[in-house]
């Protein structure tokens, strides 16, 4: 775990601070069974299933609209006839959407995973979509030449990359004068950033407890019941490229970050859209209610970041 004084700790992580692991475990606890319980999805035990199904990669290619929908516009309309670059395919499940859904002229796609990559490739084969390609590669590296790009795509990844500064000046250079990149996230001070939907949907625990204490708390829980949770015991926190003291797997970026970061990569936002944290078709307790109420407050004034969703940006690199 990173060696820092507590109230440093508190000020790199942005939460409480809190370490009261018996009041964190009890809150899982009662929470299990609930809307507020795990979400287990394909992807949670995607490494064990056979090399031939392809249950994450369909999951996705069903969601494939999604990204577009954030900013009320259809991929065909934006990248047909366009050779795109997929940052953070996954398991090509949307990569192969907008090739075969979107008229694009030629769509590839980069994970640092070699395993998931060829899983991609599986995937592409089985549908038999001949203009999609997949490469190993992490954002921060892009493969490709400068200007090889008309269009980037990036849907919940930017806040999983080491740097997402490098990552979007890497996506920056490879996009050609007048190309768009359409950079979908969440926040990491939103309420709901924390990615532990596997064990739990308890929003602002990140917030509210020291990341220490939640890796702790869950990692007991995922070894008391591995057969049921099918993940591994996560890694101690670390402090991110960003200087943010963060739960596993994230960099900590705020939505302010982003746009610094993405004007710093020499882009353009030419719009943005902003997901309220309560939809109305949330799962959650009281969900539609909180939506309406976030709603009319967006409309009037930006949104505290805790109360964010998702943020979705449209940027263009100049001609």
């Amino acid at each position: 775990m990173t060696l820092l004084a507590p109230r440093e700790r508190r000020r790199r992580s942005r939460s409480l601070g809190l370490q009261a692991e018996r009041v964190l475990a009890a809150i899982l606890e009662r929470a299990d069974g609930t809307l507020l319980g795990p979400y287990e999805t394909p992807q949670t035990d995607e490494s064990t299933r056979p090399a031939g199904t392809f249950a994450a990669a369909e999951r996705e290619h069903a969601d494939g609209s999604s990204l577009f929908a954030h900013f009320g516009v259809g991929g065909r309309t934006v990248l047909a006839g366009r050779r795109v670059l997929d940052v953070g395919c996954g398991y090509g499940g949307r990569t192969v959407f907008y090739a075969e859904h979107c008229d694009a002229a030629e769509v590839h796609g980069v994970e640092p995973f070699e395993a998931m990559v060829e899983r991609c490739r599986r995937f592409a084969a089985a549908r038999g979509c001949a203009n999609v390609h997949f490469e190993v590669a992490r954002a921060e590296e892009l493969p490709y030449p400068d200007e090889s790009f008309d269009a980037v795509v990036s849907y919940d990844v930017l806040e999983h990359v080491d740097d997402p500064r490098v990552a979007l000046r890497e996506m920056g250079r490879v996009l050609r004068g007048g190309g768009s990149a359409w950079l979908v996230f969440p926040t990491y001070l939103s309420a709901s950033a924390a990615h532990l939907d596997y064990v739990t949907r308890v929003p602002m625990l990140h917030r509210i407890f020291d990341p220490g204490t939640i890796v702790r708390v869950v990692n007991r829980r995922l070894e008391a019941e591995p057969d049921r949770f099918r993940v591994e015991p996560q890694p101690a926190p670390r402090v991110s490229a960003l200087g943010h003291l963060t739960v596993p797997g994230l960099n900590g970026m705020s939505l302010a970050e982003a746009r610094t970061f993405v004007a710093a990569a020499g882009l353009g936002i030419a719009r943005e859209a902003i997901r309220p944290l309560f939809g109305p078709a949330s799962s959650y307790p009281l969900g539609r209610p909180l939506s309406r109420l976030l709603g009319w407050v967006q409309r009037h004034r930006e949104l505290p970041e805790l109360l964010v969703g998702a943020c979705a940006i449209h940027a263009v690199r100049p001609q």
